[in-house]
C-alpha cells in the first residue's frame, strides 16, 4: 500500500463516527439523489452493483432502495463497519487498487468522492482494476473534483487534510478510453467543481 493511501486510511478510521454525521444526508449533497438514479437507470445487464469507498452507506443505501443489490467497499474498516450497519449489505475490506473479486463480477461501479483520494500516477491503476470486475455491458460511474494538480487539501467536510487529485473533464474521459471504457460520458453536478465521469464496458460481440 502506497503512503497516501495508509495516511488516508488511517485517517477515515479515525474520523469514522465525524465523517458520517458530516455525510450522512443525501439532502447535503445537492443533486446527489439525481446522480445515483441516472446512473442506477443508466444499468443495462442485471447483477450487483460495487460501491468503491462506501464511506458511512450514504450512496449504497439508496441504490438499494432504487431495488438494485449492493457490495460495499472501503479501504476503512470502521467506515466500512459503519456502512454495513446502515445498509444491510456485503461489505468488503479493500483496496480499491487491489480489488478481491472475481472477473466480470458486478454490472456497475459507483465510485463517489473516492478515486480523487488516489495520487494521479496509480488511478490507471484502479481504473484498470474496476473494468476488469466490470461484467460486459456494465457501467461505471465517477464522482471528480475539476481542476489541476493534487496534493494535501483540507476540503469541505473535514479539517484535516486529506489527498485530493483533481481531473479536467476532458483528461479524465480520455484516461478512461484508454483503459478500455466506452460511452464515455462527463457531466456537471450542482455541487460546485465536482462533475460525474462515466462509462461502460463494451458488451461481447459489440462493434
Amino acid at each position: 500500500m502506497d503512503p497516501v493511501t495508509s495516511r488516508m486510511r488511517a485517517l477515515y478510521d479515525s474520523k469514522a463516527a465525524q465523517y458520517r454525521l458530516a455525510t450522512s444526508s443525501l439532502a447535503q449533497f445537492p443533486g446527489l439523489d439525481q446522480e445515483i438514479g441516472a446512473f442506477v437507470g443508466s444499468l443495462r445487464i442485471g447483477g450487483p452493483v460495487l460501491d468503491i469507498g462506501c464511506g458511512a452507506g450514504r450512496d449504497a443505501e439508496h441504490i438499494v432502495e432504487l431495488g438494485r443489490p449492493v457490495v460495499l467497499s472501503d479501504i476503512s474498516r470502521n467506515m466500512l463497519d459503519i456502512a454495513r450497519s446502515r445498509v444491510g449489505a456485503a461489505a468488503v475490506h479493500c483496496d480499491m487498487a487491489a480489488l478481491p473479486f472475481a472477473d466480470g463480477a458486478f454490472a456497475g461501479i459507483w465510485m463517489c468522492g473516492s478515486l480523487v483520494h488516489i495520487p494521479r500516477a496509480r488511478q490507471a491503476g484502479v481504473l484498470g482494476e474496476s473494468f476488469r470486475v466490470l461484467a460486459p455491458g456494465g457501467r461505471i460511474a465517477i464522482s471528480l473534483k475539476e481542476g489541476d494538480g493534487e496534493g494535501w487539501r483540507v476540503g469541505e467536510r473535514m479539517d484535516e487534510s486529506r489527498w485530493f487529485t483533481y481531473w479536467r473533464q476532458e483528461q479524465v474521459s480520455d484516461l478512461l478510453r484508454d483503459i478500455g471504457f466506452r460511452d464515455v460520458v462527463t457531466e456537471p453536478s450542482g455541487r460546485g467543481t465536482w462533475f460525474i465521469a462515466s462509462g461502460a464496458r463494451q458488451s461481447a460481440g459489440a462493434h
